[in-house]
């Protein structure tokens, strides 16, 4: 494939993106109670793609430590940022 067509590809592949961030926007500024459903309902499917997906590859390619200590690190460092930020 050659650079204009990635790059073209990957653009495409932006653009619904950009459309659902400017709808996120806007409906922002209509309701609070709307933006807490969207963020949950966001946070809720990354937790369903990391832990049906992400988790038991990570099992498969490494040893169990190794998750193991990916994962708690993960969730100090998401602790931390929340906590300072």
């Amino acid at each position: 494939m050659g650079r204009i067509r990635s790059l073209a590809v990957a653009l495409l592949a932006g653009l619904p993106m950009g459309a659902g961030a400017l709808l996120g926007a806007l409906a922002s500024n209509i309701s609070i109670s709307l933006l807490i459903l969207s963020l949950g309902f966001a946070a809720g499917a990354m937790l369903y793609v990391v832990c049906d997906e992400l988790i038991p590859d990570v099992y498969k390619l490494t040893s169990a430590h190794v998750a193991i200590l990916g994962i708690t690190a993960g969730i100090i460092i998401g602790i931390v940022l929340v906590y300072y930020l």
